[in-house]
């Protein structure tokens, strides 16, 4: 074989494992965004998934073309073999289509979310901060005065009626001992699936990507979106490790949980209990890594270059390396400044 014909194949296996990857990016982003199909082509090189597609497919053909130039004797079955490539090709490409048919997203904290409360509602961040709002203001008791908390029972015998009972006003939460033990069961098989990705060498080996710039209250996002596709709650096998840069190194805060949306405002089944709170995002405009804005409209996205989501999947967070003082499974952690880093070629090039 000469040296021209051995390029050839390589070009064209480098270009086949491109598309492969390409397909896989570009079915991860349509299970996070169902609307997605609806705003692209078969072809949209805004989709990085498309992109990768598409320069796979320009290998392949490169290389096929330099493998018939110097077939030979050998032509029959170089010709064979280019027949079989051509054919892989139309079905990856008829894939494609199938998904454009039908993003990652990490979140700014101005992005429009949705939490489930215990009442069975579904409401946006704003409506979630005027419940709570509201909760505190009517439990609030007058100047001076404790919150009194009414029974039903007219009085209580020898220690006096009513008025004597006094309570914290905060909502009943109806966590069970079954609860507490699975709840800590999960966190321990988390923390030991999760162990090896405070290198984040590591974590970059394993096959995650990052989605955002490291932001105030949730760190950068990487997503791992094999297990995206998988659309499993496992504790151990987080779909997105939560980094933050600070002092010039990165460390692993915390862990979040995707699953995907399918139009229901019913959050999914994670955690054990209702203890872990559930979220999604609308209307998100990336760039690459990073998160441009969650203001822009999808022309507006699209007019910047960026890729626009109209929502992503459920998620939940798991502060487990960086406790937030909301709460182990807070939608935030205030501890986190947010340094707006993503990895640069410098450094993923030192960690080789």
């Amino acid at each position: 074989m000469t040296e021209m014909a051995r390029t050839g194949r390589l070009t064209a296996y480098t270009g086949a494992v491109l598309q492969l990857v390409g397909l896989g990016w570009d079915a991860v982003l349509h299970r996070l965004d169902p609307e997605l199909a609806a705003r692209e082509g078969v072809f949209t090189l805004t989709n990085p998934g498309h992109l990768l597609f598409a320069g796979g497919l320009a290998l392949v053909v490169v290389g096929l073309g330099l493998m018939l130039l110097t077939a030979g004797r050998a032509g029959r079955s170089v010709r064979l073999a280019g027949a079989g490539v051509l054919g892989a090709l139309a079905v990856g490409t008829l894939v494609l289509a199938a998904n454009s048919e039908g993003g990652l997203s990490g979140h700014p904290h101005d992005a429009a979310e949705f939490h489930a409360h215990e009442d069975g509602a579904v409401r946006t961040h704003d409506e979630h901060e005027q419940f709570v709002q509201a909760q505190a203001t009517s439990a609030r008791p007058a100047p001076g005065q404790a919150a009194a908390h009414d029974h039903g029972v007219a009085g209580f015998g020898s220690f006096g009626d009513v008025e004597q009972s006094r309570h914290q006003q905060q909502p009943d939460i109806a966590v069970q001992f079954a609860d507490l033990a699975a709840v800590q069961q999960q966190v321990a098989a988390a923390r030991a699936g999760t162990e090896q990705y405070q290198d984040i060498r590591v974590a970059l080996r394993d096959g995650f990507i990052q989605m955002t710039q490291d932001l105030p209250g949730i760190a950068a996002h990487f997503v791992h979106p094999l297990r995206v596709l998988d659309s499993v709650f496992d504790p151990a096998k987080p779909e997105v490790l939560l980094y933050a840069k600070t002092d010039g190194a990165w460390s692993l805060v915390g862990l979040s949980y995707l699953l995907p949306h399918t139009g229901s405002e019913t959050a999914p089944e994670g955690f054990a209990g209702p203890l872990d709170v559930w979220h999604y995002h609308t209307n998100l405009c990336f760039a690459g890594a990073s998160v441009i804005s969650a203001q822009k409209s999808a022309a507006e996205c699209r007019q910047a270059r960026g890729r626009f989501v109209s929502n992503t999947g459920w998620m939940t967070h798991l502060w487990l390396y960086t406790e937030s003082p909301e709460g182990l499974f807070a939608h935030q952690n205030s501890r986190l400044t947010g340094s707006g880093a993503v990895l640069t070629r410098a450094e993923l090039a030192a960690m080789q």
